[in-house]
């Protein structure tokens, strides 16, 4: 066993109580009211018509301080400068009255309220954007007991005139803004319960708004958040469905239309929904507040978007309302709740607590994976536990591991015919709601899919046999129409190229690059941000790691990031430094120099090369997680002369130090990081080459989430 290092594994604390005293509370959602440089609290309470503000004295302590108790029934709040004075003031929306309302800073919090409109029947929402691009902040509104999406335009001197966006949102809860089609203006979203209806309004940029239904099945819907889940420039939503007792997202396909993945449908109650990176890994994951359910629900986002349910309290009494705020500044989201029946307004610590990490000896999956060159896991047959899959080069092999939820695999073959099997990869590629199982072949040069029938029998469908000596190959929706296209790699004949899918799973070859001379990896990201998806190759003969630029129409062009990495084998874009732009992770190996080195984007896409490690022997592959749970971007390496496995630990500010995994393994090459026993930390498979292996490493430093509001 490799001996253990104290790291830092991040739980949730018990709920600390902000107010025990909000009667009905409604909502809470964050802000720096007072502009001291800390993090307040925006609430209402509709049992006490109150809209509050809990000051945090920097160490936070907070206290209470009313803004207004006159709005009947209110249901939620926000702060936004709507006069345009430096500070932040209030809006609310109160079904009792169906009031509109805001509420003026003098700059010294004290607040003058003022009526908006009074016609927003049962009001339940509101939000705030400049709608018509004029220089001032707009109003809009959802109200239930009229159907109605709103806004109030503003004039510059706050005074506001009503202009209707529709009248068929039947029980409108939810109003939202958003460029949702990218087009340069403000679109609107709405939820509505009584016709279970998701939708969206398209600016045709003068304020000229028609009707895009997303979804008419969201049963009882309450919630919706916008997000970009699945990484790939557009904008995708994630909504909570009350009576359907259901959280789900709606994956943008790049055109606005929208296909419905479920997250679960188990969550009894769910009310409200919150986004954001928890555990810091790079992806985007969901908390559901329920109202009958007594819960407070994490949904982490694993590799495929995936996700795993923990539930960090059990005894939250008519939840209405959960968001992510990194409250005390620690640069960990923190969770903000408010709980009608129990009256309270509260937050829990995402703090990081002493613990090890602990790497168990591998767990041997199999040894008759003959010359293994490549791993990946997911839930495969949709279980509930993590699956292995397989691809070696000896006999031809691609398999899959069959997870039985303790962690004994069953093997499975998929093929026998991918002639030098060198790459694996999994994704739902005709879109019918399983997973299917793509690889690249070295002697066939052959990018290959396995369609499954939902039982886990796999049909070959070639996409090309015009990849020489195919290297890699991998999903994306590359032209943003819908479905899953296909990037791939290829050595002999230095070829980056995309398979276009027609739509029925016809896959045309459109060429991005010949001149990556020994193309070797490759990877699909948005790297500019700019709503398209962007290719990442390395590229070994060339000791090339490039990115070739989507102009949107794909058409691509050539970035390189650096040209001296020799024998670059591996490339992965992530955001190492967690500054909301791309980052690319490499390795190479060429005697003497054997480097695992990040490239910096400066947010510009101008990239500067920080050496990690200059000790792995023979580094093959590289990923990065947060191993040991607290909060940044770890890097796990294979080396394939050194017969070890590394993870780097990074200290928060990409400084890295090398740790063992497993030594002795007889050349390691394929990697991948995931939690393949549930008990919330990040295991590690590897695929060992000269063992014919594929193997598991337990990571003993699991995350614990108290159960709060107890």
């Amino acid at each position: 066993m490799i001996s253990p290092c104290i790291v830092a594994a991040p739980s949730f604390s018990s709920s600390l109580i902000v107010s025990s005293d909000a009667q009905g509370a409604s909502s809470a959602t964050s802000v720096d009211l007072d502009s001291d440089g800390d993090i307040d609290l925006l609430t209402t309470a509709s049992g006490n018509n109150a809209v509050v503000w809990h000051e945090n004295d920097g160490a936070q302590n907070f206290s209470t301080q009313t803004i207004s108790t006159a709005a009947i029934g209110v249901k939620h709040a926000i702060s936004v400068d709507l006069d345009g004075d430096g500070d932040f003031d209030v809006l609310s929306a109160s079904p009792g009255d169906d009031k509109i309302t805001w509420y003026e800073n003098d700059g010294n919090q004290n607040f003058t309220a003022f009526t908006i409109t009074t016609s927003a029947d049962g009001a339940q929402m509101v939000a705030a954007a400049d709608l018509d691009q004029d220089g001032d902040i707009d109003v809009l509104s959802a109200s239930t007991s009229d159907d109605k999406i709103a806004w109030y335009e503003n004039d510059g001197s706050q005074n506001f005139t009503l202009q209707t966006i529709s009248t068929t949102a039947d029980g409108a809860t939810t109003v939202l803004i958003t460029d949702l089609d990218h087009d340069g203006d403000q679109d609107v979203l709405s939820t509505s319960s009584l016709d279970n209806k998701i939708a969206w309004y398209k600016n045709d940029g003068a304020q000229n708004f028609t009707l895009q239904t997303i979804s008419t099945t969201a049963n009882g819907v309450t919630a919706l958040e916008i997000t970009d889940l699945d990484r790939d420039g557009d904008i995708d939503l994630v909504a909570t469905s009350h009576d359907g007792d259901t959280v789900a997202w709606y994956r943008n396909d790049g055109n606005q239309s929208f296909s419905v993945q479920t997250i679960s449908s188990a969550v009894n109650g769910a009310q409200d929904v919150a986004v954001g990176d928890v555990d810091r890994d790079g992806d985007i994951d969901v908390l559901v507040i329920t109202d009958t359910g007594n819960s407070l629900i994490w949904f982490e986002n694993t590799p495929g978007q995936m996700f795993s349910a923990r539930t960090l309290a059990a005894s939250v009494s008519g939840g209405r309302s959960v968001e992510v705020a990194d409250v005390d500044a620690d640069g960990l989201l923190d969770v903000i709740t408010a709980s009608a029946a129990n009256n309270t307004v509260a937050w829990n610590v995402n703090l990081r607590t002493s613990s090890t990490v602990n790497f168990s000896p591998l767990h041997s999956v199999t040894t008759t994976a003959d010359s293994t060159r490549s791993v990946f896991a997911i839930d495969l047959d949709r279980d509930g536990d993590i699956d292995l899959l397989s691809a070696s080069q000896g006999d031809d092999k691609i398999a899959w591991y069959e997870n039985n939820g303790s962690q004994s695999f069953s093997l499975h073959t998929i093929s026998t015919t991918a002639d030098g099997a060198f790459f694996v990869y999994a994704d739902d590629v005709d879109a019918d709601g399983d997973i299917d199982i793509l690889s690249a072949s070295l002697f066939d040069n052959k990018i290959a899919w396995y369609e499954n029938d939902g039982s886990q029998n796999f049909t070959p469908q070639t996409i090309s046999t015009n990849a020489n000596f195919a290297s890699a190959a991998i999903t994306a929706d590359v032209d943003g129409d819908g479905d899953v296209d296909v990037v791939s790699a290829s050595r002999f004949d230095n070829k980056v190229a995309w398979y276009e899918n027609d739509g029925s799973q016809n896959f045309a070859e459109r060429i991005i690059s010949t001149s990556a001379a020994g193309a070797r990896s490759v990877d699909a990201v948005d790297m500019d941000g700019d709503g398209d998806v962007d290719v990442l190759v390395s590229a070994i003969n060339s000791n090339m790691v490039a990115w070739y630029e989507n102009d949107g129409k794909q058409n691509f062009t050539e970035n390189s990031i650096t040209i001296t990495l020799e024998k670059a084998r591996s490339a992965v874009a992530v955001d190492m430094d967690h500054d909301g732009d791309m980052d690319v992770l490499a390795a190479a190996a060429k005697d003497p120099v054997h480097i695992v080195a990040w490239y910096e984007n400066d947010g510009n896409q101008n990239f500067s090369q920080h050496t990690i490690s200059t000790n792995v022997a023979g580094v093959r592959k590289v990923v990065s997680a947060d191993v040991d749970g607290d909060g940044d971007m770890d890097v796990i390496s294979a080396g394939f002369y050194g017969n070890t496995v590394y993870w780097h630990e990074n200290d928060g500010k990409q400084n890295f130090t090398r740790h063992e995994v497993v030594t002795s393994v007889n050349g390691p090459v394929g990697l991948f990081a995931i939690d393949v026993d549930g008990d919330g930390d990040t295991d590690i498979v590897s695929g060992i080459y000269r063992d014919n292996q594929v193997a598991w490493h337990e990571n003993f430093a699991n995350e614990i989430f108290s159960d709060g509001f107890e």
